[in-house]
C-alpha cells in the first residue's frame, strides 16, 4: 500500500544519502591525491631547477642561488621528467573536477528524493485523514450499501403511495367539484321552481 511506498521511498532517500556521503568521500580522496600530484610536481620543479643551475656552480665560486662560495660540486641528479608530472597534475585535476561533479548530482539527487518523500508523506496523511471516517472493513461497506438500498426502496414506495394519495385527492377534488356544482344546479333549480309561487 502506501506505506510500502514510502517505506520504498525512504530506502531509495537512503540510497542517495549514501551515494551523496561516497561522492563527498571520493571528492576529499581526489582532492587529497590533487594535492600530492601538486607537490611532487613543484619537487620536480625544483629539482630540474636545481640540475640547470648544476652546470654553472664552479667550486670555490660564489653559487648562483645564495651567493655564497660553493665549497664541493653538487652530486649530479638525474634530470627531472616534469611532462609527466604536470601530465599527473591535469589527470588528478580531472579526477577530482569529474568527483565534485558526481558530488553535486548526487546532492541533487538526494534532495530530490528528500521532496518526493516529504510529498509522499504528507499525501499519506492527507489520505489517512480522508479515511478516518470511512467504514472500517468491506462487510461494514456492504451493510452500509445494503442500507441504502432499503432505503431506496423505501422512498420509492413512499413516492409511490404519495403519487396515488395525490391521485385519490385530485379525485375527491373532482368529486367535490362535481356535487358543489350539483348543489348549485339543485339550488337555481329550486329558486326557480319557488319563484312562481
Amino acid at each position: 500500500g502506501s506505506s510500502d511506498l514510502l517505506a520504498g521511498t525512504d530506502e531509495e532517500h537512503l540510497g542517495a544519502v549514501r551515494a551523496r556521503e561516497s561522492a563527498a568521500a571520493a571528492v576529499a580522496e581526489a582532492s587529497e591525491h590533487f594535492r600530492h600530484a601538486r607537490i611532487r610536481r613543484d619537487r620536480e620543479s625544483r629539482a630540474d631547477l636545481a640540475a640547470a643551475l648544476r652546470p654553472s656552480v664552479v667550486a670555490g665560486q660564489p653559487c648562483p642561488v645564495c651567493d655564497q662560495a660553493v665549497a664541493t660540486l653538487p652530486v649530479a641528479r638525474p634530470t627531472a621528467d616534469l611532462h609527466r608530472a604536470d601530465a599527473a597534475v591535469a589527470a588528478a585535476e580531472d579526477v577530482l573536477e569529474q568527483a565534485r561533479r558526481a558530488e553535486v548530482s548526487a546532492v541533487a539527487a538526494e534532495r530530490e528524493l528528500a521532496r518526493e518523500r516529504d510529498r509522499l508523506a504528507g499525501e499519506l496523511e492527507r489520505l489517512r485523514t480522508v479515511l478516518a471516517g470511512a467504514p472500517p472493513s468491506a462487510t461494514a461497506v456492504s451493510e452500509a450499501l445494503a442500507g441504502l438500498d432499503a432505503l431506496a426502496v423505501a422512498a420509492e414506495q413512499a413516492a409511490a403511495a404519495l403519487r396515488d394519495v395525490r391521485r385519490r385527492r385530485d379525485d375527491a377534488a373532482s368529486a367535490i367539484e362535481a356535487v358543489r356544482e350539483e348543489n348549485v344546479a339543485a339550488a337555481s333549480a329550486l329558486w326557480r321552481a319557488r319563484e312562481p309561487l
